[in-house]
Protein backbone atom coordinates (compact mmCIF):
# COMPACT_ATOMS: atom_id res chain seq x y z
CA UNK A 1 0.00 0.00 0.00
CA UNK A 2 2.25 2.82 0.73
CA UNK A 3 4.40 1.68 -2.05
CA UNK A 4 1.59 2.86 -4.59
CA UNK A 5 1.21 5.92 -2.53
CA UNK A 6 5.02 6.30 -3.21
CA UNK A 7 4.20 5.69 -6.91
CA UNK A 8 1.30 7.91 -7.16
CA UNK A 9 3.18 10.94 -5.67
CA UNK A 10 6.16 9.86 -8.17
CA UNK A 11 3.84 10.01 -11.38
CA UNK A 12 1.92 12.82 -10.32
CA UNK A 13 5.25 15.38 -10.14
CA UNK A 14 6.89 14.02 -13.09
CA UNK A 15 3.27 14.79 -14.62
CA UNK A 16 3.59 18.17 -13.23
CA UNK A 17 6.92 18.82 -14.21
CA UNK A 18 6.14 17.89 -17.92
CA UNK A 19 3.65 19.84 -17.69
CA UNK A 20 5.76 22.74 -16.35
CA UNK A 21 8.17 22.31 -18.82
CA UNK A 22 6.36 22.34 -22.07
CA UNK A 23 4.16 25.62 -21.18
CA UNK A 24 8.06 27.29 -20.94
CA UNK A 25 8.00 26.01 -24.50
CA UNK A 26 6.31 28.42 -26.30
CA UNK A 27 8.19 29.21 -29.47
CA UNK A 28 7.70 29.25 -33.08
CA UNK A 29 9.99 29.16 -36.11
CA UNK A 30 10.80 31.49 -39.02
CA UNK A 31 12.21 30.25 -42.63
CA UNK A 32 12.76 31.47 -45.86
CA UNK A 33 15.05 31.46 -49.64
CA UNK A 34 16.93 34.19 -50.62
CA UNK A 35 17.39 34.67 -54.15
CA UNK A 36 18.52 37.42 -56.46
CA UNK A 37 16.65 39.48 -58.86
CA UNK A 38 16.33 35.92 -61.64
CA UNK A 39 15.39 33.69 -58.91
CA UNK A 40 18.62 32.14 -58.24
CA UNK A 41 19.11 31.25 -54.48
CA UNK A 42 22.09 33.10 -53.22
CA UNK A 43 24.13 30.46 -50.80
CA UNK A 44 26.14 31.83 -47.59
CA UNK A 45 23.47 34.90 -47.30
CA UNK A 46 23.87 36.47 -44.02
CA UNK A 47 20.47 36.31 -42.33
CA UNK A 48 19.90 38.02 -38.89
CA UNK A 49 16.49 38.05 -36.65
CA UNK A 50 16.61 41.01 -33.66
CA UNK A 51 13.87 40.85 -31.21
CA UNK A 52 12.73 44.55 -30.88
CA UNK A 53 11.91 43.80 -27.08
CA UNK A 54 14.50 42.89 -25.59
CA UNK A 55 17.34 43.48 -28.71
CA UNK A 56 18.68 40.04 -28.49
CA UNK A 57 20.04 38.57 -32.15
CA UNK A 58 20.03 35.75 -33.62
CA UNK A 59 21.93 34.83 -37.08
CA UNK A 60 22.55 31.91 -39.56
CA UNK A 61 23.83 31.95 -43.23
CA UNK A 62 21.53 30.55 -46.16
CA UNK A 63 22.58 26.85 -47.52
CA UNK A 64 23.61 26.44 -50.94
CA UNK A 65 20.06 26.35 -51.93
CA UNK A 66 19.27 29.78 -50.17
CA UNK A 67 17.24 28.52 -47.43
CA UNK A 68 17.48 29.40 -44.46
CA UNK A 69 15.78 28.20 -40.98
CA UNK A 70 15.51 30.06 -37.70
CA UNK A 71 13.58 27.46 -34.86
CA UNK A 72 12.67 27.72 -31.45
CA UNK A 73 12.30 31.02 -31.93
CA UNK A 74 10.17 33.02 -28.56
CA UNK A 75 7.07 34.92 -29.84
CA UNK A 76 7.44 38.50 -30.59
CA UNK A 77 8.06 41.30 -33.06
CA UNK A 78 11.22 41.35 -34.77
CA UNK A 79 13.64 42.74 -37.92
CA UNK A 80 14.74 40.67 -40.84
CA UNK A 81 18.05 41.89 -42.09
CA UNK A 82 19.88 39.78 -44.97
CA UNK A 83 23.19 40.77 -46.47
CA UNK A 84 25.08 39.10 -48.90
CA UNK A 85 28.05 39.80 -51.17
CA UNK A 86 27.44 41.62 -53.98
CA UNK A 87 23.67 42.72 -53.36
CA UNK A 88 22.13 45.36 -52.04
CA UNK A 89 21.53 45.05 -47.42
CA UNK A 90 17.50 43.73 -46.70
CA UNK A 91 15.60 44.93 -43.86
CA UNK A 92 12.66 44.65 -42.64
CA UNK A 93 10.85 45.44 -39.82
CA UNK A 94 7.71 44.60 -37.90
CA UNK A 95 7.85 40.80 -38.63
CA UNK A 96 5.19 39.62 -35.97
CA UNK A 97 5.87 35.66 -34.82
CA UNK A 98 3.19 34.67 -32.64
CA UNK A 99 3.43 31.19 -30.92
CA UNK A 100 3.58 27.72 -32.53
CA UNK A 101 2.40 29.22 -35.92
CA UNK A 102 5.54 28.90 -38.46
CA UNK A 103 5.88 31.90 -40.33
CA UNK A 104 8.08 31.73 -43.72
CA UNK A 105 9.52 34.55 -45.33
CA UNK A 106 11.51 35.10 -49.03
CA UNK A 107 13.30 37.76 -49.49
CA UNK A 108 14.43 38.58 -53.12
CA UNK A 109 18.00 40.71 -53.49
CA UNK A 110 18.75 43.29 -55.55
CA UNK A 111 22.16 44.12 -57.07
CA UNK A 112 24.14 46.69 -54.88
CA UNK A 113 26.59 46.83 -52.29
CA UNK A 114 25.82 46.08 -48.85
CA UNK A 115 26.08 49.60 -48.05
CA UNK A 116 22.89 50.49 -49.96
CA UNK A 117 19.99 49.18 -47.91
CA UNK A 118 16.40 47.85 -48.81
CA UNK A 119 13.92 48.52 -45.96
CA UNK A 120 10.46 47.02 -45.91
CA UNK A 121 7.95 48.35 -43.75
CA UNK A 122 5.17 47.65 -42.65
CA UNK A 123 4.09 44.36 -41.08
CA UNK A 124 4.43 41.01 -43.05
CA UNK A 125 1.31 38.92 -43.22
CA UNK A 126 0.08 36.69 -40.45
CA UNK A 127 -0.53 34.16 -43.34
CA UNK A 128 1.03 30.62 -42.20
CA UNK A 129 2.26 29.17 -45.44
CA UNK A 130 4.49 26.51 -43.48
CA UNK A 131 1.86 24.15 -41.99
CA UNK A 132 -1.70 24.37 -40.76
CA UNK A 133 -1.46 25.33 -37.35
CA UNK A 134 -2.96 28.23 -35.45
CA UNK A 135 -1.02 29.96 -33.24
CA UNK A 136 -1.41 33.77 -31.03
CA UNK A 137 -0.14 35.93 -28.91
CA UNK A 138 1.18 35.17 -25.33
CA UNK A 139 0.39 38.65 -22.87
CA UNK A 140 1.57 38.40 -19.17
CA UNK A 141 -1.19 37.39 -16.72
CA UNK A 142 -3.36 35.54 -19.49
CA UNK A 143 -2.94 32.22 -18.27
CA UNK A 144 -4.10 31.55 -14.50
CA UNK A 145 -4.52 28.43 -12.30
CA UNK A 146 -7.17 26.13 -12.55
CA UNK A 147 -8.13 23.68 -9.58
CA UNK A 148 -8.63 20.10 -9.60
CA UNK A 149 -10.91 18.71 -7.51
CA UNK A 150 -9.95 15.13 -6.48
CA UNK A 151 -9.13 12.93 -3.60
CA UNK A 152 -5.99 10.48 -4.95
CA UNK A 153 -3.71 11.21 -7.62
CA UNK A 154 -5.73 8.61 -9.90
CA UNK A 155 -8.81 10.69 -10.20
CA UNK A 156 -6.80 13.05 -11.96
CA UNK A 157 -4.55 10.89 -14.00
CA UNK A 158 -5.56 7.21 -14.03
CA UNK A 159 -2.25 6.67 -15.05
CA UNK A 160 -1.33 6.86 -11.52
CA UNK A 161 -3.89 3.94 -10.58
CA UNK A 162 -1.42 0.90 -11.61
CA UNK A 163 -3.78 -1.89 -10.87
CA UNK A 164 -4.53 -0.86 -7.29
Amino acid sequence: MKSGRILNLVVAIAALALGLSAWGQATTSLRGAVTDPSGAAIPNAKVTITNVDTNLSRQTLTTNAGVYNFASVLPGTYKLTVEAQGFRAYVQSGVQLLVSLPSTIDVKLKVGSISQVVSVTGQAPLLNTTNASVGQTMVSGSSRPTAVKASKISEVLPAANCGM
